[in-house]
């Protein structure tokens, strides 16, 4: 019965696990007070460019996993120089504008994406695969908030203009982020288009921004754990419901992503934490100190 159940649904695991890996690069630019959802063209980045490997090259995973990793990194990080200049609102408007400026540029790029028919991708990876890349970046993420730049990242997200008076630079904080972001978009990517075996100009267009922006925010921005739990809740739950129940797994989305912002503001992650750090700060109750006698 186990088997049957994986079977079915091996599919969606590894499915919601790659947004995983977008909405985990979302989560790094989010670490430093960014809001980007320039995931999407990073992604299509490593996506294209592993199917252009692939078929033409005849290239391996790893080195599709490299080269996505290195465009992506390389792309975020010359836009960072234009991009993180501008105020908190405008950097997310032209975040949405590069990712329609991306879907251009692949439909006229047809020698290299296929154009509006898209190119097929050879499969290389499998489930074991996505998760140890996802595993991998959470690693990092849970070594990194430890070190001195997580706390200049986190300082900075809080209040750029303290920071800055402790002797933060917050633009190169920023910029590491976006960069950074863009790494592991590229990577993801990758993943994506070997899963799906076929990439064209709507594979990373604004539903894939929106969803990996909806499960960061639904499994919590203060936790590198947030964005896997939002993208099992976000894009794996209804998957599997729609499997019993056509047609109400859109419904369930919006509902989820309603209820959650409105009793869960800061997502599912965080509130847990900060119950059980409330529970565990409470004071043990005393009893109070009998009064002395009056003597009249």
């Amino acid at each position: 019965m186990m088997g049957g159940f994986w079977d079915q649904y091996r599919s969606v695991v590894e499915f919601a696990m790659a947004n995983a890996l977008f909405a985990l690069g979302s989560w790094i630019a989010m670490w430093a007070g960014v809001f980007s959802m320039a995931g999407a063209t990073f992604g299509a980045v490593g996506g294209f460019s592993a199917a252009y490997l692939d078929l033409h090259m005849g290239a391996g995973i790893v080195v599709q996993l490299l080269v996505g990793a290195g465009l992506g990194l390389g792309v975020a990080a010359l836009l960072s120089v234009l991009l993180l200049k501008l105020e908190s609102h405008w950097m997310a408007m032209a975040t949405v504008a590069l990712v329609l400026i991306t879907r251009v540029v692949v439909l006229s790029a047809e020698e290299y994406t296929g154009g509006s028919v898209g190119t097929g991708v050879t499969r290389r990876v499998d489930l074991v695969t996505v998760i140890a890349l996802v595993a991998l970046v959470c690693y990092a993420l849970a070594r990194l908030r430890r070190s001195r730049y997580g706390m200049a990242a986190h300082a900075v997200r809080e209040d750029a203009a303290v920071a800055a008076a402790l002797g933060v630079n917050p633009f190169t904080v920023r910029a590491v982020a976006f960069a950074a972001s863009g790494l592991v978009a590229g990577v993801a990517g990758v993943v994506l288009a070997n899963l799906l075996q076929y990439i064209g100009p709507d594979t990373f267009f604004i539903t894939l921004a929106f969803t990996m922006v909806a499960a960061m925010v639904l499994g919590g921005t203060y936790h590198w754990a947030g964005p896997i739990v939002g993208a099992i809740v976000f894009v794996g739950l209804p998957e599997v419901v729609r499997s019993y129940v056509d047609g109400v797994d859109e419904l369930m989305t919006g509902a989820l992503l309603v209820l959650i912002m409105v009793f869960m503001p800061r997502g599912l992650i965080d509130p847990r934490r900060q119950w059980f750090r409330r529970r565990a700060s409470q004071p043990v109750a005393q009893e109070p100190a009998p009064q002395p006698e009056v003597v009249r």
